[in-house]
C-alpha cells in the first residue's frame, strides 16, 4: 500500500514538472536560480560616509543601511558611544572605514559572507584587523528513491537558510553552499536528510520511506485507523506547542492551526468562541460540529474543559469522514483526546500564567464641544432653532450646570480598566504496573476591559486505566467543573453626555442615579450594587471496558457508559435604590440537565497474506435526555432583608 502511494506521489510530481517546463517555453520565461547566492568581500564594496565625528553605533548603522553587511557584537566588548573621525579622503571601500575604526576603537572585525562579527582587539598581539571568509562550494548529486529511481521535485536546502533547489526530471540538481554547510534533503513520504557538505562535490543521496507518515493513527467514528487508509478529510492536532499558552479554551488552542476550522473570537471572558467546520452549512439550524470526548459523544461545553487536559485533537471534515456519527455529523465532528499517564515515574506539573490586555481600539465618543456640535446639528436638520449662542436652550439642566463651569466626563476612559488573565494547573501522571493514571487540578481567573466582567473556573479531572489482563482493560475517567459568571458588568452602550454627572451634587461618593436627567439611561456604575450570582456546575463520568476476545484473533468488544450531570443556578436581586420604579426586583432561574449514553461496539479487524484486510464496526447505541429550568421573579418587596432568598416577600 505504502509503495503505491509513493509511485503515485513520484509520477503526479514527474507530470507536474514536465507540465511546468512547456509552461515556460511558451511564456519564454527564463528562470534564474536562486541557489547560487554571491557574496563579496569588504574590500570589494565602496560605500561614502558622512565626514566628521559620529558614534561607533552610527557608523554600522550607515555600512548596514547602504550596504547588505550585518554586524553582530556584545555590548560588552564594543563601546557603540564612542566618538569616531571619519574623512572621505581615505575612504573608498567597506575595509578602509573598518580600518579606521580599528585603529581608534581597538576592534577587529571578521566577515563572514554578509556578516560582519566585531571583537576587541588585544594590543600588541599581532592579530589581524579585518578576516575575511568567502567560500562557496559548487555541490551536485542525484536523488533516488528506496529503488534508485531518480525523485523529481526533491528538496535540496542549505539547512536553516533559504537558499536552495530542487531536483530535475532525472533526479540531478545542483546548488552553491557556504563552507561547512549541512544540506537538507526531503520529499513527501520520505525521511529528511541531513548532511554535512564538507569537502565533497558530489553528494548521492538515496531517500528512505516514512512509514511513520503513512503509519500516522488517526481517531474516527468509534475506533482508529491509519491516516494512509482514510479516504475522508482527517487532521490531527497535538497540543504540545500550545501548552504553554493563556488560553481558557481548547478552541483558542486551535486558531490558525487547521485549514476549514473557523474559530472566532470570544466578545467577553468565558464566551465559548464560535466554531465553523468547512463554513456556515444552514442560516436557521444549529452550525456546531458535533464534539466526541474519549471516545463518545459530550453535549457540554467546551469552556468546562480545561485546555492543559487535552492531549490531541481529531477534526472530521467532510461526509465521509464523519458519515458513522449520522445527520449530528452534518456541520463536522471534533474528536478530543484527554492525558495519560506514560512514565513510570510519577511526573509533577506545576504551571503558572498570567496576563494582561488592554483594548486596541475604542470607539471614539463626542467630548464637550463636539456634543455641542452634535445638538446643533441634530436641530438644524430637523428645522429647529441652532444658534450656538443660545445653546444652554438645548441643554438639560445638569449640562447646563457643568457647561457654563467648564465641566466634562469622560465615560469611556471611567468605564473601561486593564483587562488581567490568570491561570495555576497542576497535575500528576503516570503508570505503575498495569495501571495508568492522569490527575489534574486547575484555577483560572479572568477580569473583562469593564468592572465587573469576571469569569472564574475551577476544573478537576482523573483518568484511571487498568490493564486486568493481557485481554481486558477497564478505564475509569471523569471531571468537575464550577464556572462562576457572577457580577453584572457596567454597560458601555450608553450614549451618555459629557456634560453629565457622575456624583450626586455635593456628594463625593454617592452616584448620580440619571446622570443626564434622563430616566432611560441610569448610572453604569450602579450595575456594581446589584446582588448577582451565576455559577454553572459540570459533572461527567465515564467507565469503559475493552475485550480483545481471546479465542477469536482480531475481534474487539468495547463497552463505554458515560454520565453528564450540568445545573445552572442563577440569582439576582436589585433593592428599592436600584429598581426605584418596582421597589426592588428578585429573580431565581434553576436549569438542570441530565444525559447519560451507553456504547457497545464490536470490532473485527483482521489482515491477510499481508496484502488484504476486514475492518468492521457495529455498533449499538443508546442515549438519555433530561432537562428542566425553573424562572421565578418577584417585585415590589415590602422587606428586602433576604432578597432573592425569600421571593414571598415580594
Amino acid at each position: 500500500m505504502n509503495s503505491k502511494i509513493i509511485q503515485i506521489i513520484k509520477m503526479i510530481s514527474k507530470y507536474s514538472l514536465y507540465a511546468l517546463l512547456l509552461q515556460c517555453l511558451f511564456m519564454s520565461v527564463i528562470l534564474a536560480s536562486g541557489a547560487n547566492a554571491q557574496y563579496k568581500s569588504v574590500k570589494e564594496v565602496n560605500v561614502s560616509l558622512n565626514s566628521g565625528s559620529v558614534t561607533l553605533s552610527e557608523v554600522f548603522r550607515q555600512i548596514e543601511s547602504k550596504t547588505d553587511y550585518t554586524f553582530y557584537f556584545h555590548n560588552k566588548d564594543v563601546k557603540t558611544k564612542q566618538l569616531i573621525t571619519l574623512n572621505n579622503d581615505n575612504q573608498k571601500t567597506v575595509a578602509d572605514v573598518l580600518q579606521i575604526v580599528s585603529q581608534q576603537a581597538e576592534l577587529k572585525f571578521k566577515q563572514v559572507n554578509n556578516n560582519i562579527s566585531v571583537s576587541k582587539l588585544k594590543r600588541n598581539s599581532g592579530e589581524q584587523q579585518i578576516v575575511i571568509s568567502l567560500v562557496d562550494v559548487d555541490i551536485s548529486g542525484k536523488v533516488t528513491d528506496e529503488n534508485n529511481q531518480g525523485l523529481p521535485g526533491a528538496s535540496v536546502v542549505v539547512k536553516g537558510t533559504t537558499n536552495g533547489t530542487t531536483a530535475d526530471l532525472e533526479g540531478n540538481y545542483k546548488l552553491s553552499v557556504p563552507e561547512d554547510a549541512t544540506i537538507a534533503i526531503s520529499f513527501v513520504g520520505y525521511k529528511t536528510i541531513e548532511i554535512l557538505v564538507g569537502t565533497q562535490s558530489t553528494i548521492d543521496i538515496q531517500m528512505e520511506v516514512d512509514a511513520e507518515q503513512l503509519d500516522e493513527i488517526v481517531v474516527v467514528g468509534y475506533g482508529t485507523q491509519k491516516k494512509s487508509d482514510v479516504t475522508g478529510s482527517v487532521v490531527r492536532v497535538t497540543t504540545e506547542k500550545t501548552q504553554d499558552l493563556l488560553n481558557s479554551n481548547i478552541l483558542q488552542s486551535l486558531q490558525g492551526s487547521v485549514a476549514g476550522l473557523n474559530i472566532g473570537t470570544p466578545d467577553q471572558p468565558g464566551e465559548s468562541p464560535s466554531l465553523r467546520i468547512r463554513g456556515t452549512n444552514s442560516i436557521s439550524a444549529d452550525n456546531s460540529p458535533l464534539i466526541i470526548l474519549d471516545g463518545i459523544i459530550y453535549n457540554g461545553s467546551l469552556n468546562n474543559l480545561n485546555a492543559n487536559d487535552i492531549a490531541s485533537v481529531d477534526i472530521l471534515k467532510d461526509a465521509s469522514a464523519a458519515a458513522v456519527y449520522g445527520s449530528r455529523s452534518a456541520n463536522g465532528v471534533i474528536i478530543l483526546t484527554t492525558k495519560r499517564g506514560s512514565s513510570e515515574k510519577p511526573t509533577f506539573n506545576f504551571k503558572v500564567n498570567y496576563g494582561m490586555s488592554n483594548p486596541v481600539k475604542l470607539i471614539d465618543v463626542l467630548d464637550g464641544p463636539g456634543y455641542i456640535q452634535k445638538i446643533l446639528d441634530y436641530r438644524e436638520a430637523n428645522a429647529q432653532e441652532a444658534d450656538p449662542n443660545n445653546i444652554t436652550d438645548y441643554l438639560t439642566v445638569t449640562e447646563v450646570n457643568n457647561y457654563n463651569n467648564g465641566k466634562t466626563i469622560d465615560w469611556y476612559d471611567e468605564l473601561v480598566q486593564q483587562s488581567t488573565t490568570q491561570n495555576y494547573d497542576m497535575s500528576v501522571s503516570g503508570r505503575t504496573g498495569k495501571t495508568n493514571y492522569f490527575i489534574s487540578g486547575t484555577y483560572y481567573d479572568e477580569k473583562g476591559i469593564v468592572e465587573n466582567d469576571n469569569f472564574n473556573r475551577k476544573t478537576v479531572r482523573m483518568n484511571l486505566t487498568n490493564e486486568v489482563t493481557s485481554w481486558y482493560k477497564v478505564h475509569v475517567k471523569s471531571s468537575f467543573s464550577s464556572l462562576d459568571y457572577s457580577g453584572v458588568p457596567v454597560d458601555l452602550t450608553y450614549a451618555l453626555s459629557p456634560y453629565s454627572n457622575y456624583y450626586e451634587d455635593g456628594t463625593t461618593d454617592v452616584l448620580e442615579y440619571f446622570p443626564m436627567e434622563d430616566p432611560f439611561f441610569r448610572h453604569p456604575y450602579l450595575n456594581l450594587q446589584v446582588d448577582d450570582s451565576d455559577v454553572r456546575n459540570d459533572l461527567w463520568g465515564m467507565i469503559s471496558s475493552e475485550l480483545d476476545v481471546p479465542f477469536v484473533e482480531g475481534l474487539k468488544w468495547t463497552m463505554n457508559y458515560a454520565v453528564n450531570k450540568r445545573d445552572r443556578n442563577r440569582n439576582q436581586f436589585q433593592d428599592n435604590t436600584l429598581a426605584i420604579t418596582q421597589n426592588g426586583l428578585a429573580l431565581k432561574e434553576n436549569y438542570n440537565n441530565y444525559n447519560w449514553l451507553y456504547d457497545n461496539i464490536l470490532n473485527y479487524n483482521k489482515a491477510f497474506n499481508n496484502k488484504h484486510s476486514i475492518d468492521a464496526t457495529f455498533l449499538y447505541s443508546r442515549e438519555y435526555r433530561r432537562a428542566t429550568e425553573t424562572i421565578a421573579r418577584s417585585t415590589d418587596f415590602f422587606n428586602q432583608k433576604l432578597g432573592y432568598d425569600n421571593l414571598g416577600l415580594g
